[in-house]
């Protein structure tokens, strides 16, 4: 294939400049995209090989052209560089000439030879373009603009601004030499005083960093005050303490205040907690101690067997080897302590324990729905291809539930739903296990990022028509983690 080969399949001329021919592939990829004849096999079929010639003359063409080919073909031309333009300053103070760069003149450039500032401020000359005979030198005009520079009447006298400039260097010469002395007192005597206390240091760190995971130090060290703040002080408060208390009972990790320090159990039943039920939380965090040891309670009221799940080594094994999801996921659903998905999660867990049996497909049609009659039109087709869908309609607004519906592989549904903005997620399968198991472990979840809106327009109800199906590529989009948030 050559190069006047491809400029004709893209439709462009010859001297199309890089971003044209990007834009005619744009477009062109937009008319021939095969998923926009998919209820048409032969114009699917053309399409598909329209996008393979495409894709072959778009790589031919930035392969073997380069930008300052393609821009000397389309008249364009590259701007050189200007450069920087030189000034010649006369120094007021010694009369001698000074070579500076307009553009890269400091705010206040000084003398290269007695080291007095070149311009004075408000004298109208700070600029170094400024037009005037004591900066800019001409041939021919260099003695009047020597003769001008030394008058008095802009800069003042030459030997005052000579005074003035040494006496600021002596200065600040003499305020760095003694801010350098002292600093390096301070380097010695800091330096000095961790090798004497180095063990007590490294036990104040390790009883500060010990109750705090690795993945919370950056959080920590970013607000310490915060952190300090919400620390478990439970000498000083007794409400904490009970709170605490009272939740470890419950979890199953008394604390007796008669054998000893009732601070350090806490700290150690938080500890043995946080280990037993994969948590991530700080133990000496007020707030999220506390906060772990409420949703824990809420996972066991819906789950009362997760006590017994955790120390289960099938459990574990189970995470390792898990193919809804990946072990990642899994352990980053535990350490967070969700309690939706923690309990979705213990679910699929039981499922591969007890290994159900199928139950009979549900009727077609709407399942569950909030509302009492809806107005727009929402008709859904699927494939025959011996997979189910178990649908649900979410509100955009309040992430609420509207609609639960079955569709059977093969067949259309139609319903009708109020005006608003929705989201569509289901679930794809063959073998129906319950709402609770789904299709089992072969269920596909997918998501439409799309939101539709259903609205009045004009006196016409708008609604939507889609088709279901699973395609490597296309609208609908496949999350990892979505399985434990359906």
């Amino acid at each position: 294939m050559d190069l006047m080969q491809c400029y004709r399949i893209l439709e462009i001329q010859e001297t199309a400049s890089l971003p044209e021919i990007k834009q005619a592939y744009r477009d062109m990829i937009g008319i021939w995209h095969p998923d926009r004849y998919i209820q048409n096999p032969r114009l699917y079929t053309k399409a598909t090989e329209k996008l393979k010639t495409l894709n072959a003359a778009y790589n031919h063409l930035i392969t073997h052209l380069t930008p300052s080919f393609v821009n000397k073909r389309s008249g364009q031309k590259a701007s050189p560089n200007p450069k920087p333009h030189i000034l010649f300053v006369t120094c007021p103070s010694c009369h001698q000439k000074n070579r500076l760069k307009a553009g890269f003149v400091t705010h206040h450039p000084r003398c290269g030879t007695c080291n007095a500032l070149l311009f004075q401020k408000g004298t109208g000359h700070d600029k170094p373009g400024h037009k005037s005979a004591h900066t800019a030198q001409r041939p021919g005009a260099s003695t009047k603009s020597a003769d001008r520079s030394s008058q008095p009447n802009h800069f003042g006298t030459s030997s005052s601004v000579s005074q003035t400039a040494k006496t600021k260097l002596r200065k600040a010469a003499t305020r760095k030499r003694i801010l350098n002395k002292w600093s390096l007192f301070g380097i010695l005597a800091g330096t000095f005083l961790v090798i004497n206390n180095f063990s007590e240091i490294r036990t104040w760190l390790t009883a500060r960093l010990e109750p705090l995971t690795e993945s919370r130090y950056v959080e920590y060290l970013k607000n310490p005050i915060a952190s300090v703040r919400n620390s478990l002080y439970f000498k000083d408060n007794t409400a904490a303490q009970a709170t605490i208390q009272k939740l470890l009972r419950e979890a199953g990790y008394p604390v007796d205040a008669s054998a000893g320090d009732t601070n350090e159990q806490i700290r150690t039943a938080l500890k043995q907690f946080r280990d037993d039920y994969f948590l991530s939380f700080r133990v000496g965090d007020l707030t999220e101690s506390t906060q772990a040891l409420l949703r824990h309670r809420a996972i066991v009221s819906q789950q009362p067997k997760w006590p017994q799940i955790a120390v289960d080594p099938r459990f574990e094994q189970w995470i390792d080897q898990q193919k809804l999801t990946s072990p990642e996921i899994c352990r980053q659903t535990l350490a967070s302590g969700d309690v939706t998905q923690v309990t979705s999660m213990l679910n699929w867990y039981q499922f591969e324990m007890l290994k159900p049996k199928p139950h009979p497909l549900p009727r077609r049609g709407v399942l569950q729905k909030k509302y009492h009659k809806g107005l727009a039109p929402l008709t859904i087709r699927t494939r025959n291809d011996g997979r189910h869908y178990y649908l649900k309609l979410i509100d955009d607004a309040n992430e609420s539930t509207m609609m639960t519906a079955f569709i059977h592989s093969g067949s259309k549904f139609v319903a009708h739903v109020p005006v608003g903005k929705y989201r569509v997620k289901y679930a794809v399968g063959q073998f129906w296990y319950g709402s609770r198991w789904l299709f089992g472990p072969e269920t596909v979840f997918k998501y439409m990022d799309q939101v539709l809106e259903f609205k009045v327009q004009d006196n016409q109800i708008s609604g939507y028509q889609l088709n279901l199906y699973l395609q490597p590529m296309g609208l609908l989009t496949a999350q990892k983690n979505y399985v434990f948030d359906f």
